[in-house]
């Protein structure tokens, strides 16, 4: 049993340069217990020379735990100790069988260190030693007797702590003589920021089995930020076969290329956790045909879940029928390609998927391109649950659907309401309230779309084709079939999904519009914090119970003019309970060509929170209705800045018992005008029991300088 738990830089063994005969195997064999607590500490460094049948034999049957900092297991070192001079080429001839792991539990720290080339599947030409040779130098070679062929190398190694490394290689070799880590067992287990494998230098092939044919592994379980397979290894190949697992290790990778040579990954990857990532390709090419499933979720609204990621010049390309992504949340992505990432420039990105599905959850995305970066779906299915996104792109991004005889199809799932949909596209206008319309959809198709004839769009009912943000749009350019054409793509499924959600938008409605009707281009919208016009030409209809022809909610910590709702034509409504226009945080507006006709306890202009509210044009009310109801007005106003008023310049009347206007909002005193019926206004109520103006709250004046006849 050894035991160091204090000092630092201390060895266990050291395998020197010491001349003789080079035929010689160093070993080490170690069947008891070793624990190591300092810093700097190392079990084993080899140094020495050797010949066409020398080498080094580690072998571990005991256990050998590192618990302190910057530890090592075993290095293989590089230069011949005792002779600094000399560099040592390799060895190759080696074995290092590790019955049990190497356990790591400190930080900052190493299992086995390749800083030159040692051969580890086996099978070279090795000393017997122990007398089993005539030849005196390698009747010398050992004390003990070995194999004439070296055994394939068994490493394992078994990590918790933080910033802790599995394999480290750090080494010039040649692509004809690769590291060829034959069989490996590495796991990580509640870690912290551990590498299972990290090449720094050196081309290295990571087999799929070893040769009694079992898999190998890589095991990350719990913890946070750890990756499986790291490698920065400028130019240099990378082959791997390895099975990846990762299981609720938070923001932890399979496989990150950053700058490195070409990465083959054949080996299935399967990643679930918080933030967690399959496969990224940072300035590098990864092409990868093995299996890959994650099941991700994001780990906060800013650190979400990356199926696919390519960056900075990556080229990324994924091909299995059998992978299967699932994101979920809303900074989550299940294909990623991005040209600029914490770089100053742009540079070409590509993200290639063939076969498998993608599916977003929870408000992710299931592809997302950005700054230079292609992403191209071959045959892929997404399915993009409520809530979710299906493409986006900005900053020259592009999306691309493929050549192949097989179409990418995306399943957009319905919802009940604006919040709960699944959505085909995005678009964001540039500036305030761009024109958006079939041709300016076409070309934005064009620009960040190819092969869009391969993608066909599934809209299950209740689901929305886009969201659209900062345009201007006529309500006459919304036809789906105008829309279908101008995308380019093959629309199926339901015939019961909303075009279109404005957001932050202006919406003019430039033809008639029928509430009734579910198929009415109106009811095929969603406009969320935007601004509507109704044209003086045109009539907006219904004859429903609680029907709303203009409706929006501003956002407080907005202007108050990102929400305006202007009738210039005319609104009827002959439900009871209905309301032609209302407004939070808005500025509603009866224009002077406006005219409003409502039913039976019903509001013609309803506002709340600080709404600036004017009728200039007519208004006609049904029996127990109000011509202008406000509520919820504070004394300083939202920001200091927007207070609550309603005025009247126009008319209102009715022959039944109702209200005019009726206000209920709180003043900042008697000079503080809330209502005003202005010099034209007239408020004219033949009903009996009506009320010309109705104050409800307190401390703010009524002005009226026009009519109220009752």
């Amino acid at each position: 049993k050894t035991t160091s738990t204090t000092g630092s830089n201390n060895y266990l063994w050291l395998a020197l340069a010491a001349g003789g005969g080079f035929n010689r195997v160093m070993w080490f064999q170690n069947k008891g217990s070793i624990s190591l607590g300092g810093e700097g500490d190392t079990v084993g460094v080899i140094g020495s020379e050797y010949a066409d049948k020398g080498g080094f034999s580690f072998m571990n049957s005991g256990t050998i735990t590192l618990n302190g900092k910057s530890q090592k297991g075993i290095v293989v070192n590089d230069k011949l100790l005792n002779r600094t001079s000399s560099n040592n080429s390799g060895y190759p001839a080696a074995e290092i069988v590790l019955t049990n792991p190497i356990q790591i539990n400190g930080s900052k720290s190493v299992g086995i260190a390749f800083k030159t080339f040692a051969d580890l599947d086996g099978d070279e030409n090795f000393s017997e030693g122990s007398g089993a040779s005539t030849n005196a130098n390698e009747k010398a070679a050992s004390v003990v007797k070995f194999g004439n062929k070296t055994r394939e190398s068994d490493l394992k190694v078994d990590l918790k702590g933080s910033k802790n490394t599995g394999l480290y290689f750090e080494h010039a070799n040649v692509a004809a003589n690769p590291f060829k880590v034959s069989n490996y067992t590495l796991n990580s287990n509640e870690g912290t920021k551990n590498a299972l494998v990290y090449i720094k230098k050196g081309f290295v092939e990571l087999a799929a089995k070893n040769k009694a044919n079992k898999d190998n592994k890589l095991t990350i379980t719990d913890g946070s930020n750890n990756i499986a397979v790291y490698t920065a290894a400028a130019g240099d190949t990378l082959k791997t076969g390895a099975t990846i697992t990762i299981t609720n290790s938070n923001s932890s990778t399979g496989i990150f290329a950053k700058s490195s040579g070409t990465v083959t990954n054949t080996g299935e990857i399967s990643a679930s956790g918080k933030s967690v990532k399959a496969i990224i390709a940072q300035g590098s090419t990864i092409n990868s045909t093995g299996k890959v499933t994650v099941n991700g979720t994001a780990l906060n609204d800013l650190d979400g879940a990356v199926g696919l990621a390519s960056m900075n010049g990556g080229t990324l390309t994924q091909n299995n029928a059998d992978t299967n992504i699932t994101v979920d949340g809303s900074a989550s992505i299940g294909a990623y390609a991005d040209g600029k990432v914490g770089i100053p420039a742009p540079t070409a990105t590509a993200l290639t998927m063939t076969g498998g599905t993608i599916t977003a959850k929870g408000g992710a995305f299931n592809t997302y391109a950005a700054n230079n970066g292609t992403v191209t779906l071959n045959g892929v299915t997404l399915n993009t649950e409520p809530k979710s996104l299906a493409f986006y792109t900005t900053d020259n991004g592009k999306i691309d659907f493929g050549t192949g005889a097989t179409k990418t199809t995306a399943n957009i799932k319905g919802g009940t309401d604006s919040n709960s949909r699944g959505t085909a596209f995005l678009y964001k206008g540039v500036g305030t309230y761009a024109p958006f319309n079939t041709g300016t959809i076409s070309s934005w198709a064009a620009a960040n779309f190819a092969n869009r004839n391969n993608l066909t769009l599934n809209m299950e009912q209740g689901s929305r084709l886009f969201i659209a943000q900062n345009v201007h749009m006529d309500l006459s350019g919304t036809n789906p079939t105008g829309l279908a054409t101008a995308l380019g793509t093959n629309i199926t499924g339901s015939s019961d999904y909303k075009t279109f959600m404005l957001y932050r938008s202006e919406l003019a409605l430039d033809q008639n519009i029928n509430l009734d009707n579910p198929n009415d281009a109106y009811n095929k919208l969603e406009v969320s914090n935007s601004s509507i016009k109704n044209n003086n030409s045109n009539t907006i209809s219904g004859t429903k119970t609680a029907q709303v022809a203009l409706a929006q909610e501003n956002d407080t910590s907005l202007a108050r003019t990102e929400v305006k709702l202007t009738n210039s034509g005319s609104i009827n409504l002959s439900g009871a309970n209905s309301t032609a226009i209302y407004g939070k945080f808005g500025e509603i507006l009866n224009d002077t060509t406006g005219k409003i006709n409502v039913g039976a306890t019903s509001a013609a202009l309803y506002g709340t929170t600080d709404s600036k509210i004017e009728n200039k044009g007519n208004i006609n009310l049904g029996a127990n209705s109000v011509g202008i109801f406000s509520k919820g007005d504070t004394a300083t106003g939202i920001a200091g800045t927007y207070k609550g008023l309603v005025s009247n310049s126009g008319t209102i009347a009715s022959t039944g018992k109702s209200i005019g206007i009726t206000y209920n909002g709180i003043g900042s005193g008697t000079s503080d005008t809330r209502i005003t019926n202005d010099t034209t206004g007239k408020i004219n109520l033949a009903g009996e029991g009506s009320v010309g103006v109705y104050g409800l709250g307190s401390n703010y004046n009524i002005l009226n300088k026009g009519e109220i006849t009752l």
